[in-house]
Parts: structure tokens; C-alpha cells; sequence
């Protein structure tokens, strides 16, 4: 049969020819590419080939996955997947793919049902693009709803017409699909809103976003009035943190980066007679976070005067003394326990004991949840993650950092080439020999892993 456009059909071209598979629906489509933009007339003869045949079938169909969202939206509005839809393309839902799978969802429905029936406005279709095909088995079994209905005897249809189903996605919930989601949320973050609460009294509440997982209970210690050092390695997202933690509180942030001295801290009077003031000075007279950032490279004399202010909630500036902001909160950063200088962060300082026992300690390392929700490259991450497992095996003092993913990330998605990427951000100062050994003792990567390939080419000459 050949389907021609409804109108003019004096010059009517034929646009597809379509075989019917079944008596009851089913039809295959041919002569057609659906890679290409759908005009007006093709448009109308599908979809009333849709209408007629309930379910349309096309063959040797290469989609991008920008083609296949494209075909979708040229019959209607598309519907996004909350959790198991692909990072970069929330339009589209995954079921089962090879090189998705342990990250996303795998359907394995052997029962009859209707996509999304507990919808309000249920999906009208669903295109659906098999990328590979099982050797045996994996078809996908259809039916014709309205022709069922038709061919119930008299009795049957007056005893459900009228009827109305309930559909209780909530128990679905929470005996599948919450595991589901609980598998996934285990290897996955997911953007959430944060809430403190006091008893009953919401205290705080941020919004919808990425955050670290230690990023909650910061928030919490921050609202209690505790103050706060996060320990972590470098490029960990220590700085983000605390300035969504000031977001979610509704309070400005006030930045300073290592106290050298304390007059970086207290500000002072120029030769002119003017008070020249400092962050620290404007969070604790109008109330803020203060971020003292690299606490562990600041004079530990000049600490002392974070904690009097601390202890007795009052501070003596050059110009005037001031009592201390309901509302003045202090978070600190820093690569080492205050202990000193190591192999990695030679330039630490050693903290004095009243400054640590001043502050709630947080370890705050890297997140591979939340590199995974901002740098969704698989390979990217699977080398980086193996090369950072590796440096820490091996005793290499190499930062392998989130910071250095995004890097990576960027530059890949801007297309530059993977030895470049290496040499500037993951390799640098590296000797031949380290990274030899790092290379040789990664574990848990794929044997063809693009950027793992490359690196084993790569002659460091210092």
C-alpha cells in the first residue's frame, strides 16, 4: 500500500510504503528516513498511520540520539526521566545498553501494562531505537488495546464501562522502583534541596542542585553556630561547598585566603587616619559567613585573633570594639590536620591546639558521586579514578582532583586532543618514572580506555 498526502492528490508524490505485520495492528514502514526533519504531509500520513496500525516499525533507521529527540518533538511534547534518563540528553530513557550497564535502569518487564498510565495525561507513544540486537530472543510483544474491547461479548462491556482504574505507583515504588532508585542514588548524585530543621522549625533550606556528601552536615554545623574547618585535598570543592552552605543559610559570604598576618584579619588605620576594614571585620559586625580559606597556611599568631573573637564573642578592631552578629558564622579550609608540612603541601603551617580545638574537624575528600553528576565522560572518569587510586597505592604525592576532571572534561568537550589534555592537566609535573609506575599499577580500567592508551605513549623529558 502507498500512503499519498490527503490534499492535491492530482500531484501527490508518494512519501512511504507501508505493509500491514497483523490483522489486529502492526505495520512496517519503508522508504523513508526519519534521520531527516518531518514535513507537513509526511507528518500527517504517519500519524494517521499510527492511529490505524497502533504500532509502526522501520528498519536500517541511524538516529543520533539529537535525531531521535527531534523525531519525538515533531509529534508533541517530550517527557524527561527524573533519575534514569541519560546525563546529556534527559529526553531520552536507556532500558538495555552494554555500555550502560551497572549506571542505569534494565528493564526486564515480562507483564502486560501501559507506559505512564498513572499520569494525569499519559505518554500518547513512545519511539523506541533497538542499538543492538540479541543473538536470541528480546522482542518486544505488543497489542491492540480497542481491538480487545471490540470483540468482548455485550455482558462484559456494560459490566466495566464506567469503570475507572486507580493506578498506585506508590506501592510500585517501594517495592521495585525504590530499590531502583536507591541503586542508583548509591553511585549517583542526584540535585536535592537541603533542609535544617529544629525540632519543627525549619531553619534553613537550599536549593535544587549538586551538592558534595558531606555538604549537609556542614550545612547543619554552620546553622548550629559550630565553627567549621573542612580537611580535604586540594580541588575538592571545599570553596563551592561553603558558598552554597552561605546560600542555603541566606547570608553573604565574606572570603579571605590565609590569614598572613593579623592585620588581614583586624584591618588598619592608614597614615591618612582611615580605618581600612577586612572581610573578617564586615561578617562580624553585619553578620556572614567568613571563609578563611588555607587556614593551614596562615601565621598562627594571627590566628589568635579568630579565636578570641570566637571565645568571647566580642573584637577589638583598631578603630573600634564590637560586639559580635547574631548571625556571624566561620568556616575554615585546609589540605593538612594542622600537623604541618607533608610531601604533597610543603608550605603548611603548624596550627596552634586552641585554633583546632576551636573547630568542628570535617574530612572532606573527593565525591566520585558528584564527578559523576558534573563530568559525565566514562572514560574520563574511569581513568582518573584508576590514576588517583593509583597515586595513593603507589605513595606518588599526585593530585588527581575534581577540580582536574573539569578540566578534562571541558577540553574534551571542546575537542582537544587527549595528549595535550594529559600533559596540561593530569601528568604535569610528573617524572617519567612515577608515571610509569602509576600506569603500571592502575586497576579497575578498561584495556582500551582512550586516555590510558595515550598516556602509555607519552616521553616526559625534564
Amino acid at each position: 500500500m502507498t500512503i499519498q498526502t490527503l490534499e492535491h492528490s492530482e500531484t501527490a508524490t508518494q512519501l512511504f510504503d507501508i505493509t500491514p505485520l497483523q490483522p489486529s495492528l502492526g505495520a512496517l514502514i519503508s522508504g523513508i528516513d526519519l534521520a531527516r526533519p518531518l514535513d507537513r504531509p509526511t507528518y500527517d500520513a504517519l500519524r494517521a498511520a499510527l492511529l490505524q496500525y497502533k504500532v509502526l516499525f522501520f528498519r536500517d533507521q541511524n538516529l543520533t540520539r539529537e535525531q531521535h529527540i527531534a523525531l519525538g518533538a515533531a509529534f508533541g511534547d517530550l517527557e524527561e526521566h527524573p533519575v534514569f534518563s541519560l546525563p546529556d540528553y534527559p529526553q531520552i530513557l536507556p532500558l538495555i545498553s552494554q555500555e550502560l550497564t551497572g549506571k542505569y535502569r534494565q528493564s526486564s518487564d515480562s507483564n502486560w501494562h501501559a507506559d505512564t498510565t498513572f499520569r494525569t495525561e499519559p505518554s500518547a507513544a513512545s519511539i523506541l531505537i533497538q542499538r543492538v540486537s540479541p543473538s536470541l530472543g528480546g522482542d518486544t510483544v505488543f497489542a491492540n488495546a480497542v481491538a480487545a474491547y471490540e470483540t468482548l461479548d455485550e455482558e462484559t462491556k456494560a459490566r466495566i464501562d464506567g469503570l475507572t482504574a486507580t493506578s498506585r505507583v506508590d506501592a510500585q515504588l517501594t517495592n521495585r522502583y525504590k530499590q531502583i532508585l536507591d541503586e542508583f542514588i548509591g553511585v549517583n548524585a542526584v540535585p536535592r534541596t537541603n533542609i535544617v530543621k529544629l525540632g519543627d522549625v525549619q531553619l534553613a533550606q537550599t536549593g535544587v542542585a549538586y551538592y558534595h556528601e558531606k555538604f549537609e552536615q556542614v550545612l547543619t554545623q554552620v546553622q548550629l553556630d559550630e565553627p567549621v574547618m573542612l580537611i580535604g585535598p586540594a580541588g575538592s570543592g571545599k570553596n563551592y561547598a561553603v558558598s552554597q552552605v552561605a546560600d542555603g543559610l541566606g547570608l553573604p559570604m565574606y572570603y579571605t585566603n590565609n590569614a598572613s598576618n593579623e592585620f588581614k584579619l583586624t584591618g588598619f588605620i592608614d597614615a591618612g587616619g582611615t580605618y581600612r576594614d577586612t572581610q573578617f571585620y564586615k561578617a562580624f559586625k553585619n553578620g556572614g559567613v567568613f571563609f578563611l580559606d588555607e587556614i593551614d597556611n596562615s601565621d598562627p599568631s594571627a590566628l589568635i585573633v579568630i579565636n578570641s573573637a570566637l571565645a568571647n564573642g566580642y573584637m577589638a578592631f583598631p578603630h573600634e570594639t564590637i560586639e559580635r552578629h547574631p548571625d556571624f558564622r566561620c568556616v575554615a579550609a585546609a589540605n593538612t590536620w594542622g600537623k604541618g608540612s607533608n610531601l604533597q603541601y610543603v608550605g603548611r603551617n603548624v596550627l596552634d591546639g586552641a585554633t583546632l580545638d576551636r573547630f568542628d574537624m570535617v574530612f572532606f575528600d573527593y565525591d566520585r558521586k558528584l564527578e559523576r553528576a558534573l563530568y559525565p565522560s566514562d572514560e574520563l572518569l574511569e581513568f582518573m579514578w584508576s590514576l588517583r587510586d593509583a597515586a595513593d597505592d603507589c605513595r606518588i604525592p599526585h593530585i588527581v582532583s575534581t577540580r582536574a576532571i573539569g578540566k578534562c572534561f571541558k577540553k574534551e568537550a571542546y575537542g582537544m586532543d587527549i595528549e595535550t589534555i594529559l600533559r596540561t592537566n593530569v601528568i604535569r609535573s610528573l617524572t617519567q618514572d612515577d608515571m610509569n609506575m602509576l600506569v603500571g599499577a592502575m586497576k579497575n580500567i578498561a584495556s582500551d580506555n582512550k586516555y590510558l592508551q595515550v598516556i602509555k605513549t607519552i616521553r616526559i623529558f625534564q
